[in-house]
């Protein structure tokens, strides 16, 4: 969804859109990349929160992502409130939460390239505050994860670029996207080699088996307890620094 809204943006930019201008072209293009997608609730979550941030930035006023994912949530829990057992939500809104308040903080103790450290403590992050939720739906952890989150994610954007043009250019002549689809091919296949790689290796992933879903929610609860805590120590701790 940020790829998306940067592409658009850029193109405004070039064409020197006004604010009003670009949110009028924007938000038609995110709807429709949320109903290609297939309209599962971690697009429609994205949409939600950038849709929120753009229309307020076009405002010139200030946007906090936490209550924007709060509120995302409870507006997609009021219009169908079922939405609270679907495991896509559950990911979703809690992975979010937990690279909102935990990826900064990790990425400061990680060494390294930030190229490396930064998409790594986003996967830590976001696995630390889903664990719940994978441990009770799939009976997997996985610890690899991380690793190979932050070896491919700095590849992800490039990709998704290069094969969206791809796409639209065969779209217009099956012949003009073929470099860049079969450039993406490589990518994609050297990624899911990699997961395969990583997967082998012994204690690369922990089978918890048969996870009771009382412990799922109440871990979930202490999960989301947890986050907000933080989230209201960090803010109350931020004037001091």
């Amino acid at each position: 969804m940020v790829l998306v809204i940067g592409l658009v943006t850029a193109v405004a930019r070039g064409f020197e859109w006004s604010r009003r201008r670009t949110l009028l072209v924007v938000l038609p293009v995110v709807v429709a990349y949320v109903l290609i997608s297939g309209a599962g609730p971690a697009a429609i979550r994205s949409a939600l929160m950038a849709g929120a941030a753009m229309l307020a930035s076009s405002g010139a006023r200030r946007t906090d992502p936490i209550p924007m994912l709060a509120l995302a949530a409870a507006l997609m829990l009021g219009l169908d409130p079922q939405l609270v057992e679907d495991p896509g939500f559950q990911l979703s809104f809690l992975g979010t939460a937990g690279i909102l308040l935990l990826a900064a903080p990790i990425a400061s103790r990680v060494p390294g390239p930030r190229l490396i450290a930064e998409p790594f403590a986003v996967t830590v992050a976001a696995q630390l505050a889903t664990a719940p939720i994978m441990a009770g739906t799939f009976g997997v952890i996985s610890i690899a994860g991380p690793i190979a989150n932050a070896l491919v994610l700095p590849l992800l954007p490039a990709m998704i670029v290069v094969g969206g043009a791809g796409a639209i250019l065969s779209a217009l002549n099956p012949a003009l996207g073929w470099a860049l689809l079969q450039l993406t091919g490589l990518g994609t296949s050297a990624i899911t080699s990699l997961a395969r790689l990583l997967s082998a290796i012994p204690g690369a992933a922990i089978q918890v088996g048969n996870w009771p879903a009382a412990w799922t929610v109440a871990e979930g609860v202490g999960m989301v307890t947890g986050l907000i805590t933080l989230a209201v120590m960090t803010r109350r701790t931020a004037p001091l620094r």
